[in-house]
């Protein structure tokens, strides 16, 4: 396996802002309630993040353990699979190696495994209520995370770890943030 000391990670953002128009054939409700609010979005994609692969062990004994193993084999796994199958095992676990005894470092190179992608879909919603000619209140409600979509963590990369190449994390559900402001 060709050594891969550094990999690219790739990131987009794509805003997007909306104000709906007033709906004045509803009266009071359609003006005041349903009309004039400003909504925003952002959408965010990303490549997986690169993960260095360790051992877990001081084979070079200087009294750190994040050295390397060696390479033994391709660590991707092809052909589609489940999301369940990649949280058990996200990579060819393998594909990696302890070093042997009397070899001071393994040969896996820096950033030799890529995470799983993320996509993130985020949103606000906000109108401002006049209370007088100086005064209004702001209604702000914020969407993180709109779609609820399953961001997987990196998987374990230490060799001698018992979740080698299981992903035991995830990133943050949906969730709703509500505010108001008073302008005065």
């Amino acid at each position: 396996m060709p050594r891969r000391d550094s990999i690219t990670r790739m990131s987009s953002r794509c805003p997007g802002f909306y104000e709906t128009p007033d709906i004045r054939r509803l009266g009071w409700i359609g003006r005041t309630v349903l009309g004039g609010w400003h909504v925003n979005g952002i959408a965010t994609a990303r490549s997986g993040n690169s993960q260095n692969v360790l051992s877990g062990t001081d084979t070079n004994v200087d009294g750190v353990t994040t050295d390397r193993p060696n390479v033994v084999g391709d660590p991707n796994i092809s052909g589609s699979r489940t999301r369940a199958q990649q949280i058990a095992q996200f990579f060819n676990t393998a594909a990696f190696a302890k070093v042997p005894a009397g070899v001071l470092y393994g040969d896996a190179g820096r950033n030799v495994l890529l995470g799983p992608n993320a996509v993130t879909w985020n949103a606000a919603a906000m109108k401002d209520f006049r209370i007088t000619e100086g005064k209004k209140l702001q209604f702000r409600t914020d969407f993180f995370n709109l779609f609820n979509q399953v961001n997987l963590g990196n998987p374990n990369g230490t060799l001698s770890n018992a979740n080698f190449g299981k992903i035991t994390a995830a990133a943050a559900p949906r969730m709703l943030q509500f505010g108001l402001k008073l302008y005065f």
